[in-house]
């Protein structure tokens, strides 16, 4: 009995070793997937070739582990080679003959593969230049926005560049706006040039109101050269002012007691709220009084719908339960979002004022104090306050522990604590605060 308890201790340790050594050599193993890189040298592309001549494919490659293997091959004229390689780069110099019946009315493409040690592959085709193509490269131009955008958004468009022998380069420039940007089309029939979502270009808040010419100059493995320009109008907001109405607000259905929101400081299409709700609904609506234009429910949930005044009302946007929330709309996107805010941590404030020289008392107390909202604790109003030339903040309670300024200007922006004095000039203001969130808008209204 002893020597079968012993057997099988030895066979649990040699086991429980194995385990362990195989769990031991699979930790740390990383997997590559990276493809090699082929660089093809400009000289093939320039190269004018004859029939019966030779074709000589010069190029670079490079991987990150190891390099095993390149192809060249070209059925129509009889070309299938493999080269074993090892390093990882290798400069690639393969000739051939080319046909001297070789169809030269037509594109040829000779076919490059490159593989690793990994079994990643890069393929590349090489168009064969006879010298038969005169024409450049044709552009299209194909918005995904509109071509005409507003100050502070940001401009979505696909150029598509295409060349039946193949692509050489493709320069897009609008200097006003910033773009500058160069692509290598190595011998591609098709280039897609995309800016859209990171690559998308920023229109920004400050920029002169008018037209800008966005110019693609665009060339194929010939040296036949395109150019082509798309204009772009930078222009204001459709809509300065955005209220939501409805039994959800402190107004309820009045639409001469819309409740104002803010506008994001440079995005000038998406507004903004952050305060109490009541179980309920709303709408938005871009002037106080009017019912239309009035933005609403779309199809789906967090997608707008819209009556211009030529239309059907959208449907109402639900307010589940009285609380706190933000809600956000952006009319160009037509897209909003209603979430949960926490105000249980907020600090209430006897009063909030303006002070500085632009004010009545400049900068001299007492504050000129704001009203604050029966409905909202955390809302505070002007609706009407004559301002002179000059500088002023918001600030708590007659003292200068908590106060508010902003680098954003006017008419809307998000106060910050200690921030610079907002510049004013004369005029009569309407001025809205939200302590929960600092936002603020100064309009004029007169």
């Amino acid at each position: 009995m002893k020597k079968i308890q012993l057997l099988y201790s030895l066979m649990m340790v040699f086991l429980l070793g194995f385990i362990t050594a195989c769990e031991e050599d699979e930790v740390g193993v990383t997997y590559d997937i990276e493809k090699p890189v082929v660089a093809i040298n400009d000289q093939v592309f320039q190269t004018v070739y004859q029939k019966g001549g030779a074709f000589q494919l010069l190029a670079t490659l490079t991987d990150n582990k190891e390099l095993t293997s390149a192809k060249v091959t070209m059925p129509e004229w009889g070309i299938d080679s493999t080269m074993t390689l090892s390093g990882t780069s290798y400069n690639l110099d393969f000739s051939f003959t080319i046909p001297g019946d070789a169809d030269i009315a037509l594109v040829q493409r000779v076919m490059l593969e490159v593989m690793d040690e990994r079994r990643n592959t890069t393929s590349v085709e090489i168009p064969v230049n006879f010298g038969t193509d005169a024409e450049g490269p044709a552009i299209l131009f194909d918005p995904i926005s509109s071509t005409e955008v507003y100050l502070g958004d940001v401009l979505e468009i696909n150029i598509q560049i295409t060349d039946y022998f193949g692509l050489s380069e493709v320069k897009v420039k609008a200097a006003e706006l910033g773009l500058e940007k160069q692509f290598f089309g190595n011998g591609v029939d098709t280039l897609n040039v995309f800016a859209s979502g990171e690559q998308a270009i920023r229109i920004a808040s400050d920029m002169t109101l008018g037209e800008y010419d966005i110019v693609v100059e665009a060339t194929d493995i010939y040296g036949n050269t395109s150019t082509d320009t798309l204009t772009v109008t930078v222009t204001e907001p459709a809509y300065e002012t955005m209220y939501m109405v409805g039994d959800a607000t402190e107004g309820a259905w009045d639409n001469a007691k819309a409740t104002l929101m803010y506008r994001h400081p440079t995005k000038k299409t998406e507004f903004t709220y952050t305060g109490k709700f009541n179980v309920g609904n709303f709408k938005f609506l871009s002037t106080l009084g009017e019912w239309q234009p009035q933005w609403g429910k779309g199809a789906i949930e967090g997608e707008l719908g819209v009556n211009l005044g030529d239309g059907a009302d959208p449907d109402v946007i639900a307010i589940p339960s009285e609380g706190y929330y933000t809600v956000t709309m952006d009319f160009k996107a037509m897209t909003y979002s209603v979430e949960t805010y926490d105000a249980s941590g907020a600090t209430s404030y006897t009063s909030i004022g303006i002070i500085g020289s632009a004010t009545p008392n400049e900068w001299a107390d007492p504050d000129t104090d704001m009203q604050q909202s029966t409905f909202d604790p955390h809302q505070w109003m002007i609706a009407s306050q004559v301002l002179t030339d000059g500088e002023m903040k918001f600030r708590a309670d007659d003292t200068w522990t908590v106060n508010w300024g902003s680098l954003d200007g006017l008419p809307y922006g998000i106060g910050v604590q200690d921030e610079d004095n907002l510049g004013i000039t004369a005029g009569n203001y309407l001025i809205k605060f939200n302590d929960l969130t600092g936002h603020y808008a100064v309009i004029k209204i007169d």
